[in-house]
């Protein structure tokens, strides 16, 4: 999905966040045409930075064609929100493995 060299600016973007990110997370969106997956920064005060908004290939038809696996984009964003999270030192808190925009954000899990 993503080059290295588009991960690196994305990394980049997100060292350079001030205030610092307190938890990198995951996040499902639905609009008309499917749904997405952002990769968020959330800084203090929940002030939220997309960081990469990622849709698979295909779109929501690859539901319906039976392409495995259907989500490829919350992989890509595992991969991206941990290395980012790693660096800072910080949390990563992953979406759930299949679109579900009513899923817990990180605020809600008592932070």
């Amino acid at each position: 999905m993503l080059t290295e060299e588009k991960r690196s600016e994305i990394v980049e973007t997100a060292l350079a966040l001030s205030p610092k990110p307190i938890v990198i997370e995951s996040v499902w969106d639905g609009d008309t045409i499917g749904w997405i997956l952002d990769l968020r920064a959330i800084q203090p005060e929940r002030k939220e930075v997309v960081l990469v908004r990622l849709r698979g290939d295909g779109g929501d038809f690859r539901l319906f064609r039976g392409i495995v696996p259907p989500w490829p984009e919350i992989e890509e964003a595992k991969l991206l929100g941990e290395r980012i999270a790693s660096l800072l030192e910080i949390e990563y808190y992953a979406a759930p493995d299949k679109p579900d925009d009513l899923a817990p954000r990180w605020w809600n899990q008592g932070h």
